[in-house]
């Protein structure tokens, strides 16, 4: 069957192209969905450093190592906000949908969390942030979890006519061998202060992560897509590829980007 026709994108001047970029996408994903603890994420950037758009190109696939593109993670701040509004109203409508379902129907989820990774080698030490509203109390570290992250590959998307791309990653990240839990005091490492806001969408396996990330004096404001799979094999479609790019795409003005966006 022509996967043209059986893939579903809404209806677009740019449905031919997102169709031919998930059927890729996937078959990136396809060849590591043996490993276990795999991570399949999309992330909004900027991807720099490309040649010059070719007459009626709407997209480039780069991979690492077969291009010297450059990649900036992250949206303006006021962008963030912007997005995070949308998929939290988006939400908020599917959950009022949901209880109005029969029962068994299984409601959009939003949390918020504070966090500190602290990266050493390939190992990350998390500690969740409780307290410290106010200036009586000082936040309290508690470790959450200590991992280990493999990155298996990586694909970048340049979208012409949009002002950010996207790069797609697929990851293992498992427990480290050596200890359940990060100690209570976190090692010296590169340090990552997060606030995030989760909005998981279970009906469609997706997880939204908008986080304003603060290392030293930088500060990021990164929008991802992360798949929540019950089996991975069975899920992880054409299909889910296809829904998760248009979901970010979606969420990106096509206006013509600025110099300073770009």
């Amino acid at each position: 069957m022509n996967n043209k026709k059986r893939m579903r994108v809404e209806s677009s001047d740019e449905d031919d192209a997102l169709i031919t970029v998930a059927q890729h996408l996937f078959r990136v994903a396809q060849q590591h969905l043996a490993e276990p603890h795999i991570e399949v994420e999309m992330r909004l950037c900027r991807v720099d450093g490309v040649p010059p758009q070719r007459a009626s190109e709407t997209f480039r696939i780069l991979h690492q190592g077969s291009s010297r593109h450059k990649v900036r993670v992250g949206v303006a701040a006021e962008q963030f906000e912007r997005m995070r509004a949308d998929i939290t109203a988006a939400a908020e409508e599917r959950r009022d949908d949901a209880t109005a379902a029969p029962s068994g129907a299984r409601a959009p989820l939003v949390e918020h969390t504070t966090t500190e990774d602290v990266t050493v080698g390939s190992a990350r030490y998390s500690y969740r942030v409780v307290g410290g509203t106010d200036a009586a109390s000082a936040p309290q570290r508690v470790p959450q979890a200590l991992l280990a992250k493999r990155r298996l590959a990586v694909a970048d998307v340049r979208l012409f006519h949009r002002p950010y791309d996207v790069r797609l990653s697929i990851s293992v990240e498992e427990p480290s061998p050596t200890a359940a839990l990060p100690p209570a005091d976190p090692p010296k490492g590169y340090t990552r202060h997060k606030a995030r806001t989760s909005i998981t969408f279970p009906a469609q396996h997706m997880r939204y992560d908008l986080t304003r990330v603060r290392a030293g004096r930088d500060e990021t404001y990164e929008v991802e897509l992360e798949g929540v799979f019950d089996d991975i094999r069975a899920e992880l479609t054409e299909q889910w590829v296809a829904d998760a790019l248009q979901g970010l795409v979606r969420l990106v003005s096509p206006a013509t980007p600025t110099s300073a966006d770009r």
